[in-house]
């Protein structure tokens, strides 16, 4: 029996043989007398990318990966159960070691920690001003335009802005006024003083109305054929008369002083000279 003086080692058990014997080894270890330790992790026990490490005879142990646990790293993690979604709903993905979060509204981000800005895309056109909101936006338009996106023009024609029979054009954000000739200014209200073009020269009185004007004569004129003659320019009365223009064939009229007569003042008044005499 040459299981007599063998030499298997850790409670091997001998097995005798034509001429030799060998040695059963028990669970752990290896070679001829299993006097080696047996390397646990040729198993490949460790699941989910676990990392095996021999922990001695018949042991390991494993290094779990992020989401995974447990002595083989078979057993799912419950990442929920710390709630790691900031502002949203955690989901366990069961049996895949990962979680989701179900954000809310105007929220983000693997953990619903970002908040979403409504405004960042630029939504509103045509100069508008964006401000956010939660889970939209709103955009200020400036005059003449309108819609959520300020991109649909005012119809400023269809409140009729333009007064004093103005033509009213409508274009993209505003609109303009084509005034008459006697009106001007953005919406035809600003009456345009025709004193500055009609009227003119000596002998003129303009005054300015709304949409018109009136042109007399000053005084000393008179008009004829729409034109202003002075006859008095050629200073027909004399003897320090006062020469006033008036209507009709006369023309123009001589006012004398005491002592002189005549159309021109150009006579001497007898009977104003007699009483003279005797004062």
């Amino acid at each position: 029996d040459f299981c007599v003086d063998n030499n298997c080692m850790n409670s091997a058990v001998c097995v005798s043989g034509d001429g030799n014997y060998t040695c059963n080894c028990t669970e752990g270890w290896e070679g001829w007398l299993c006097n080696e330790d047996k390397d646990d992790c040729l198993s490949m026990p460790c699941k989910n990318d676990g990392v095996c490490s021999d922990n001695g005879t018949n042991s390991f142990v494993c290094n779990c990966t992020i989401g995974w646990m447990g002595d083989t790293c078979s057993e799912d993690v419950n990442e929920c159960a710390e709630n790691p979604c900031i502002n949203g709903k955690c989901l366990q993905d069961v049996g895949t070691g990962n979680f989701s979060c179900a954000c809310p509204v105007d929220y983000q981000g693997l953990l619903c920690d970002q908040m979403i800005n409504d405004c960042e895309s630029d939504p509103c056109k045509n100069g508008g001003n964006c401000t956010d909101g939660v889970g939209n936006y709103i955009c200020s338009c400036p005059s003449g335009l309108q819609g959520k996106n300020c991109d649909q023009d005012v119809l400023e024609c269809s409140e009729s802005p333009c007064q004093n029979g103005g033509y009213c054009q409508e274009s993209f954000g505003s609109y303009k006024c084509h005034c008459g000739e006697t009106w001007s200014g953005d919406n035809c209200t600003e009456d345009f003083d025709e004193c500055k073009v009609e009227c003119q020269g000596q002998g003129f009185n303009c005054t300015n109305t709304n949409g018109s004007y009136l042109c007399e004569c000053s005084h000393g004129y008179r008009k004829m054929n729409d034109m202003l003659t002075n006859y008095c320019n050629s200073e027909p009365c004399k003897n320090g008369a006062k020469c006033e223009n008036v209507w009709g064939d006369a023309k123009y009229a001589c006012k004398c002083n005491y002592g002189w007569t005549g159309v021109n003042c150009q006579d001497e008044d007898d009977e104003a000279h007699s009483k003279n005499r005797f004062l």
